[in-house]
């Protein structure tokens, strides 16, 4: 499946949509917005590019209230914030747009082209008394938002938040919502008395607790780092298809050693023809979204300048690809702790102070290669959400890559092993170089293939092995002990 965005004023691509319809080969998705696939229900293949449709055909519009939370369509659908009241349908997805206020730079963002409320005008819009529309969230959720960030950036955090919705609460004449939030905001402060709804939000305690032995574990990572001279390895190719390639074999690849597993055919089904298995609906739009984030290269340039932008790009990137899995809780940290095997991760209570304390040491390594390496295990290691840990940590591994205009690392399953092995060893055993050698190698062996074409990739993965899993799965060596970096 391809989905065409069509510029009407571009007479060239105006021709070439007259010459599709005619023919037969398009069909019309909303204005502007044209697909290929005539198998797929056109309301799935709206629903997985909602953002980007929205971004395109209706730029002025702000994806706001419960939307600005869950990034997809809720009971089939999107609320946005326009000039006028009025539902627009796209194939049984509707967008409900509510009079408000144009996009403000200074308190709004975009995420994948789409303007999106910011975190002050999100809380306020999901106060407001929904009138048999269910596009607030309500008090509980915004008192259990503000104190798990109160828990991850201090009180400060919350009076800023609070001093920026009183100036936009002014802007969209959310009086009522600002004095609720207010209150809510001053009792988790201490100052005021208001009963609050939440019991995470009655319950919390001041201070940010963290992982102490995990915190030295990352020095000495970082540590180690320093002492280390990486190989710099580019793509073979600059060419667009060949970095969508590569970035359909990092899907692939991610999901499928995590459990997420398909036939390649299959997968190559589901990601360029948006062909979902509706038997496993969320797998399918697991290795979708994934795809979605690792083959935008602007998504992947946005790398982290403190604590506070580390922690909100893992939300974001999380929430997205885990969107369709709800029971997962798609950007929220975990609230119960996880372990695997005889590896206990990171408590629950301790999250946010230990990924804040860890991006101390990041920004101390001055080399891309190193921050990949430190930043993946930082995340692996915490496990801060339910599931899709492994996954997002990889995803913040290879935009460090990418930002850098550098291969990105794939983990293939004939490797799978010897990637745990690698984890294992630094968490049990402190054996920095036996991890940092594992992604050296899979590093070398990615960068050894030009991906400009798949079926030839394909072909050359199949002849050495690359998906045999288990004791059959061995990683070709590809001259890696002529050209591997200089470890500690």
């Amino acid at each position: 499946m391809t989905i065409f965005y069509i510029d009407a004023n571009d007479s060239k691509q105006a021709r070439l949509r007259t010459e599709n319809i005619k023919k037969g080969n398009w069909l019309l998705l909303t204005k502007g917005v044209y697909t290929d696939d005539h198998e797929l229900p056109l309301e799935q293949q709206v629903s997985s590019a909602i953002f980007k449709i929205i971004a395109f055909a209706y730029p002025e519009l702000i994806i706001s209230h419960r939307s600005a939370v869950e990034y997809h369509p809720y009971e089939n659908c999107i609320y946005v914030t326009g000039t006028r009241s009025r539902q627009r349908n796209i194939h049984n997805i509707k967008i409900i747009e509510k009079v408000g206020p144009a996009f403000i730079p200074e308190f709004d963002k975009e995420v994948m082209g789409a303007k999106v409320s910011g975190d002050e005008r999100m809380l306020l819009e999901n106060l407001e008394v929904s009138r048999g529309l269910n596009k607030s969230l309500g008090q509980v959720w915004v008192e259990e938002w503000l104190e798990k960030t109160m828990g991850r950036l201090g009180e400060n955090e919350l009076n800023r938040i609070r001093d920026r919705a009183k100036d936009i609460a002014k802007i969209g004449g959310w009086n009522k919502e600002f004095i609720k939030l207010d209150n809510i905001i001053g009792t988790l402060l201490g100052s005021h008395k208001a009963k609050l709804l939440s019991k995470q939000a009655a319950a919390r305690s001041r201070g940010e607790p963290f992982d102490e032995p995990r915190i030295e574990l990352f020095s000495q990572l970082a540590k180690y780092l320093k002492q280390c001279q990486f190989i710099h390895r580019k793509a073979q190719s600059e060419d667009v298809i060949a970095f969508e390639n590569a970035a359909f074999w990092d899907s692939y690849f991610s999901n499928y050693i995590e459990g997420t597993q398909f036939p390649i055919d299959e997968a190559e089904e589901i990601i360029f023809n948006r062909k979902i298995n509706e038997a496993r609906h969320a797998d399918s739009h697991n290795i979708i979204r994934s795809y979605d984030l690792l083959s935008d290269r602007n998504e992947m340039n946005i790398l982290p300048v403190n604590a506070d932008d580390f922690m909100d790009i893992l939300i974001k990137r999380h929430r997205y690809f885990m969107a369709e899995s709800p029971e997962k809780k798609p950007g929220e940290f975990k609230t119960e702790n996880n372990v695997a095997g005889n590896t206990i991760f990171v408590d629950s209570d301790r999250v946010e102070g230990t990924l804040s304390l860890s991006f101390k040491h990041y920004l101390k390594l001055d080399c891309p290669v190193k921050r990949a390496i430190y930043i993946m295990f930082v995340v692996a290691e915490v496990h801060p959400f339910v599931d899709g840990n492994g996954r997002i940590a990889r995803k913040m591994m290879n935009a460090e890559l990418i930002a850098a205009n550098l291969e990105r690392i794939l983990i293939p399953t004939c490797y799978r092993d010897d990637y745990l092995s690698g984890l294992r060893s630094l968490t049990r055993n402190k054996n920095y170089n036996a991890y940092c050698r594992m992604l050296d190698r899979a590093h070398h062996f990615t960068a050894s293939f030009d991906y400009l074409n798949l079926e030839k990739v394909k072909n050359e993965f199949r002849k050495m092995g690359v998906f045999e899993e288990g004791k059959d799965g061995r990683l070709p060596e590809l001259g890696y002990r002529k050209t591997m970096s200089f470890l500690e």
